[in-house]
């Protein structure tokens, strides 16, 4: 299957819509499947809920998009051929996210609060759950003997940006059998690297995602020192669709060399 190529926005907008839109149609060039924009209602609360200092509810703050965003958001993405995703933070913007997306992201900071997770599923979007900082499988996941319908794991390393080491481990031991409730559908990537998600596809991921930013996205952005660039997000995505064509399962013709074969 075509792997899931994910092009994050994050706060790489400078919340600009103009480089929302130079971002989604980079995307758009390089091959990529959907793009996601980060929503949330209220800073404050979002702060509040990850106990954050000041300086993270400053951010939050700062790059809090307004609810007109989706909505052209999803128009923008699909005009484009793409699909539409966004990380949810909050319940209570759950039921607005899920009109105006594809797909609903939880991040690995939110992946321990089941209420929330259920509320994305109740909407029957397909959830996609990162599983960073956290040691084996979610313990809303417990109760269940099957892999929830509807939830895709992604390998994470929530640190930004992650060091190249040991970045894929989790994912390259992920059990292969789908219906296990953590196995790992593939890997969010924060490690800056363009060779991260073709070596991830080779690990068996089927759905990656990777921060992007614009040419001119502003050098203090919390984003900037582990976004692509547009450059370097079409290396990426190049990497990831030449690793599709070396694992695929398609037959490979060796008839024009058969007849140099040694038969003993």
């Amino acid at each position: 299957m075509r792997v899931y190529l994910i092009c994050e926005l994050s706060s790489s907008h400078d919340g600009d819509w103009r480089k929302v839109e130079a971002i989604v149609r980079e995307a758009k060039a390089a091959g990529c499947s959907a793009c996601k924009l980060q929503y949330w209602s209220s800073a404050d609360r979002l702060a509040d809920r990850r106990r954050a200092t000041d300086y993270y509810r400053d951010i939050y703050r700062r790059y809090q998009i307004p609810q007109a965003w989706l909505p052209a958001f999803y128009a923008l993405c699909h005009e484009q051929g793409m699909e539409a995703v966004c990380t949810v933070f909050l319940p209570e913007d759950v039921a607005f996210v899920a009109q105006h997306v594809d797909r609903i992201k939880i991040a690995s900071f939110e992946n321990e609060d089941a209420s929330l997770v259920e509320a994305a599923r109740a909407t029957g979007k397909p959830v996609i759950v990162s599983h960073g900082m956290v040691a084996g499988i979610l313990p809303w996941m417990l109760p269940y003997s099957r892999r929830p319908s509807g939830v895709h794991l992604l390998s994470c390393v929530s640190a930004y940006p992650a060091a190249l080491d040991g970045a894929l481990a989790s994912l390259h031991a992920s059990k292969r059998d789908e219906d296990w409730p953590g196995y790992f559908a593939g890997f969010s990537d924060h490690t800056r690297n363009v060779w991260t998600g073709a070596v991830a596809v080779g690990c068996g991921a089927q759905i990656i995602e990777v921060h992007v930013r614009a040419y001119d996205t502003e050098f203090d952005n919390p984003d900037y020192a582990f976004a692509l660039d547009p450059d370097e997000l079409r290396q990426y995505a190049e990497g990831v669709r030449t690793a599709e064509r070396l694992i695929a399962d398609v037959p490979v013709d060796e008839s024009a060399m058969r007849k140099f074969k040694v038969v003993p």
